[in-house]
Parts: structure tokens; C-alpha cells; sequence
């Protein structure tokens, strides 16, 4: 076999992976879009409810299918003794509903129903409720922490996957387009090496805990065949599958790709292209790293809900150019700006400079604008911002990349003012001024450059663009920690509940009126909190001594629900209700002021 067949096989290898990965990314994103985190639609029996007779079952309705293990549902008593028999399923082959059991003989008393399941999007999605046999069901009691080292593990696993393929990816992209010779200097090797491992390991270990880590279970359980074949068979366990597969394809490529001709005791030639230099494939590594970066894309928010394919498209360039913007910043601050730069890189820096420049520009323009997409169709108004985990860490996340572009403005203007001092300039053969060159052959704080002509410039002083570079790729950190908590988190459109409030007039038998303020929060099924308070219509305060509320949901015939209503200091303050579906709620107040009985009505929607 020739020398030159070796590379050859090695593209066709490559290019052979590329299809079969391409293939199976098809197949795996084939199937209809899903809804953001399931969330529970209703429950048998319902929340906060009270049955007259012994439950055979108990149930949770998502509005979408989950991924359950044989724990997801579990029911204690009062003593947290459980009382399942056997394992949770799906009635009746139905994805959107998890049951579970209960063993015969089940004593009157109020229960704790605690379930565990993991969304289409891969996300674990986990809550209780109570209800009463013959009983008021009561306040539900706190479910059992989940398991802090699995957490940690998959958290750690989950940030790794996700720094390591930014990284990876803006490497490879600044080292093919902007500095091919770079491929070949010991620092961008060693970098590639080390984000290669880190997206590989980050991935497979995800893998490995996703299974326990949403059945809320431990460290131990994480080899559990059973929790490893409900990750196999999700769409997000297939997805972190192909993104393994792309992974190693690509790393086997860049492995096998030959570099220059080593020097005599030096190794690979500083800087340089000595040799028959073969850099890895574009076309080959490009489509791979399509391929992982749609894995984010689909196994994300934007991989349900609907427009899932604009979203996708957005969602998969908002990571592209956070993988160029962020992996090039690694690239400048580990191997082309370090401390004692090769004379190579410093002839480079000239050709190298402008072009990061202007692609880093693009990059920003393209966060941008997907980010303000995404933002919108995750948080969905003002008030979600400010109001949910999610908009709150969308802010910080927004927070942190403004000061990244106070720093990229600086480093835009040093190229801009520094652009004739370093390197040789396009298409010059710069020479490292020989007062900046140490003994090894390096430079060290300024790099000088005998430019076109006889006439010689002063050294430009890059120790502050390294400054400045090292800055942006630390806060480029934070943001990769936030947008893995983000990944994790419901969005704000989905987790903001907004509030009620109402004033009303409530009428006496006797034709007296008093105005009512009304405030239900959150407005979400299950439990809610609810505030009266009373005045005469002149506002002057008036004390309640008693209060009750009757809930009714005409559409879905339930109801009408009695609750009395605890005072405290004549008022009605955040007292726990029980709304146990979502709909319009017909609400009739009645008050008790002194001698004299008011209603009052008004109505709500529970979403």
C-alpha cells in the first residue's frame, strides 16, 4: 500500500461514517414533535381529594408520554410505610398515564403519592400529591431528596459533554479555516485532546446515569438493566447515542490523519507545513459536527413544542456560533496567544487576527438573534422573565455575554489599531523582530514584525489582548454553567403561573355590601394559595369572621367542591386550596361580617 492510499482510506472511512450517522439521525428524529416538560393533566384519585371508598389504582395523566421505571410511582401512608403492589405501567399501552397498584386492604387514612418520569425531552419530571380515604387528604408531606452524589455526577457529566463539544467544535473550526497551521503545534493538539475527551466521557456517563438519575434513584442503581433500556429506547438516549458515535468518528479521523516532518530532536515542526502535512478532512469533521450539535438541538427545548424545525434550525445555530465565538476564544488564549509564543504563530498572528475578528463578529450577530428567538419562545412575556428560574438565569446568562462583548470590543479595536504590527500580514512572510526572540526561538510580551519595506514599526503589545482574551474565555465558562442549568430547567412560558386578583361586591340578604379582594396564586391545577380581604365600599377595613368558598368546573363537571376558609386577624391570608384540573372555576364566596352572611361570585382560569 502507498503512502498516499493511507489517507485516502481514511476519508472514505470517515466519509462512510458521516453516512451511516446521517442515516441514523433521520430515523432518530423521524417522530413527532412532543410538548416542553410533561406536565400532569389530572390525577385518579384527584389531588387533594377525599374517596369514600378504598382506590384499586392510583394514576397521573401527562400531556404527553413519559418514560416511567418500575418505582416511578410510589403511595405511603401516614407511618411513610408503602402500600403499592407491583410495579408502575402504562394503562392500557397509554404513555401519557402511569399507574401503579395498591395493596388490598387499604386502611382508612390520607396518602402521599410521589411519581418520577422522564419527559420526550429527556428531562426528569418528578411531584406528589395527597388524598384522603375516608379522610381530608390534608397538606401533602415533603417527598424523599433525591440522591446528592447521583446529581452531582450527572451534573459534572452534563456541564463536561456540554464545554468539552463547544470547545471541540470551535477548535476544529478555527484551526480548518482561520489557522490551519495550527493543527500541527503540540498546544492545539493537546487542547483538541482534551475537549475529544471531555465531550466522549461527558456523553457516555450521561448515558450511563440518565436512567437512574430520572427515576430519582442512586448512584447504585446507575448499571440497573432495566433504567438503561428506558435510556436506550428514549429519544434522548438515542440522540446521546449518534452524538457518541459522531464523537469517535471524529476523533478516529483526526487521529489518523499525518502531520508534518518532524525535525531532527524538535518533533513536528514548529509552525510550519514541513513534510507531506495532510490536515483532517473539512467536509468530513463539518458534518460530524452537525451531527452533534443537532443532538443538542433536538434533545432540548426546541425539540418539542411546535415549529420544532424552525426552532431546530435556530437552536442549532445559536450552538454553531457559540461553538466558533467560544471554542475560538480557547483556541487564541491556549495556543496562538500564550506567554512565549513560536516564531510561527507570531508570523501568523497578522492573517490570523483580522479573520477572527470579522468571524467572531458574525458569531455574536448570530447569538444575537437566535438567542432573542429562543428567548421568546421559551419565556414568552415580561413578566416570566422576572418571575420564573428560567427567565432569571435567560438574564444572567445575558448579563454575562455583555460583558464578553465590552471585552470583544476591546480586542476588536486592538486588531483594528494593531493590524500592521504583528505577523507578516496577508500574503507577507513576517520576520519576529530579533529583539523580541529568546534563545528557544520564541517571543515573549511583543511581538515585532519587519513589515513591507525598510522602515520598522514598534512592537505591538499583546500581553493585553491576552488579558483580554483569557477574561472572555473564563466568562465563556459561566455561560456554558448557565445554559447547562438552562437545558435542565422548565421554561418560563411553561412554569409561569400568573396570579388572580379581583375585587368583587358581595351582597347581604338584607341588600348591605362590602367590597372583596380576591388573590389566587399560583393559578396552576393542584394546590393553590388564596387571600381575602373586606372593606365597605368607602375602604374602610372590615373583619371576617367566617369564610368559605365553593368551587365548580361546569366543562368538566366537577365540583361543587365545599372548602372552608381559615381567619387570621379578620382576613383570609394564602390559605391552601385544592383546584384539581385545569379549566374555568366558577368561585361562590360566602362571608360572614358580624351578624349578617355575604356572597359574593366571580371566576378564574386554572391553566
Amino acid at each position: 500500500m502507498t503512502r498516499g492510499a493511507v489517507p485516502r482510506i481514511v476519508q472514505r472511512v470517515g466519509t462512510a461514517a458521516l453516512a451511516v450517522v446521517t442515516a441514523l439521525v433521520v430515523l432518530l428524529l423521524g417522530a413527532g414533535p412532543a410538548s416542553a416538560h410533561a406536565t400532569v393533566q389530572s390525577t385518579s384519585p384527584a389531588e387533594g381529594g377525599q374517596v369514600a371508598t378504598a382506590p384499586a389504582t392510583v394514576s397521573v395523566t401527562f400531556d404527553e408520554g413519559v418514560g416511567i421505571s418500575a418505582g416511578s410511582v410510589k403511595v405511603v401512608d401516614g407511618q411513610g410505610r408503602g402500600v403499592t403492589s407491583g410495579r408502575a405501567f402504562h394503562p392500557g399501552g397509554d404513555t401519557r398515564t402511569v399507574a401503579v397498584r395498591l395493596a388490598p386492604g387499604l386502611a382508612r387514612g390520607a396518602y402521599l403519592v410521589i411519581w418520577h418520569v422522564v419527559s420526550d425531552d429527556s428531562h426528569p419530571v418528578s411531584g406528589s400529591f395527597s388524598f384522603g380515604y375516608g379522610v381530608p387528604a390534608g397538606r401533602p408531606a415533603a417527598a424523599a431528596q433525591d440522591d446528592v452524589a447521583l446529581g452531582v455526577v450527572h451534573g459534572v457529566a452534563d456541564f463536561g459533554a456540554l464545554a468539552g463539544s463547544v470547545v471541540l467544535l470551535g477548535a476544529v473550526f478555527f484551526l480548518s479555516v482561520l489557522w490551519p497551521r495550527g493543527w500541527w503545534l503540540g498546544r492545539s493538539r493537546r487542547l483538541l485532546a482534551v475537549a475529544w475527551g471531555a465531550a466522549i466521557v461527558g456523553t457516555a456517563v450521561l448515558f450511563v446515569v440518565e436512567g437512574a438519575f430520572g427515576a430519582s434513584r442512586s448512584l447504585a442503581d446507575v448499571t440497573d438493566g432495566s433504567l438503561l433500556a428506558v435510556t436506550a429506547g428514549s429519544t434522548y438516549g438515542k440522540l446521546l447515542l449518534l452524538r457518541l458515535v459522531a464523537l469517535l468518528a471524529g476523533l478516529f479521523i483526526w487521529r489518523s490523519t499525518r502531520g508534518p516532518a518532524r525535525g531532527p530532536a524538535r518533533g513536528p515542526a514548529r509552525g510550519s507545513a514541513r513534510g507531506s502535512a495532510r490536515p483532517p478532512s473539512r467536509v468530513d469533521l463539518g458534518g460530524l459536527a452537525l451531527l452533534v450539535v443537532e443532538s443538542f438541538s433536538f434533545a432540548g427545548h426546541a425539540g418539542q413544542g411546535t415549529w420544532v424545525p424552525l426552532a431546530s434550525t435556530m437552536d442549532a445555530l445559536h450552538v454553531a456560533a457559540a461553538c466558533v465565538w467560544l471554542g475560538g476564544l480557547v483556541v487564541l488564549a491556549a495556543a496562538l496567544l500564550t506567554r512565549s509564543v513560536d516564531a510561527g504563530a507570531a508570523a501568523d498572528l497578522g492573517t490570523v487576527l483580522p479573520r477572527w475578528s470579522r468571524v467572531a463578529m458574525a458569531a455574536v450577530a448570530t447569538l444575537a438573534v437566535t438567542g432573542a428567538y429562543q428567548a421568546w419562545r421559551e419565556v414568552g412575556n415580561w413578566d416570566a422573565l422576572v418571575a420564573t428560574a428560567y427567565g432569571r438565569l435567560v438574564l444572567g446568562k445575558v448579563t454575562v455575554l455583555a460583558v464578553m462583548l465590552v471585552l470583544a470590543s476591546y480586542g476588536r479595536r486592538w486588531v483594528a489599531r494593531h493590524a500592521g504590527r504583528v505577523g507578516g500580514g496577508s500574503g507577507e512572510s513576517g520576520t519576529v523582530g530579533a529583539a523580541a526572540v529568546s534563545a528557544g526561538g520564541r517571543t515573549s510580551g511583543s511581538v515585532l514584525v519587519r513589515a513591507a519595506g525598510p522602515a520598522r514599526r514598534a512592537p505591538a503589545p499583546v500581553g493585553m489582548l491576552r488579558r483580554s482574551v483569557a477574561a472572555e474565555a473564563a466568562l465563556g465558562a459561566v455561560v456554558l454553567v448557565l445554559t447547562a442549568v438552562l437545558v435542565n430547567a422548565v421554561p418560563g412560558r411553561q412554569a409561569y403561573q400568573p396570579s388572580f386578583t379581583t375585587s368583587v361586591l358581595a351582597r347581604s340578604a338584607a341588600g348591605d355590601t362590602i367590597r372583596v379582594d380576591v388573590v389566587v396564586r399560583p393559578t396552576s391545577p393542584g394546590y393553590e394559595g388564596m387571600s381575602l380581604r373586606a372593606s365597605t365600599p368607602s375602604g374602610r377595613p372590615v373583619p371576617l369572621a367566617l369564610a368559605a368558598a365553593s368551587f365548580t368546573n361546569p366543562a368538566r363537571g366537577i365540583g361543587p367542591i365545599d372548602l372552608d376558609l381559615a381567619t387570621t386577624a379578620g382576613r383570609v391570608e394564602d390559605v391552601l386550596i385544592s383546584v384539581p384540573s385545569p379549566g374555568r372555576w366558577q368561585v361562590m364566596l360566602r362571608l360572614r361580617v358580624g351578624s349578617s352572611t355575604f356572597v359574593a361570585a366571580t371566576s378564574y382560569d386554572v391553566g
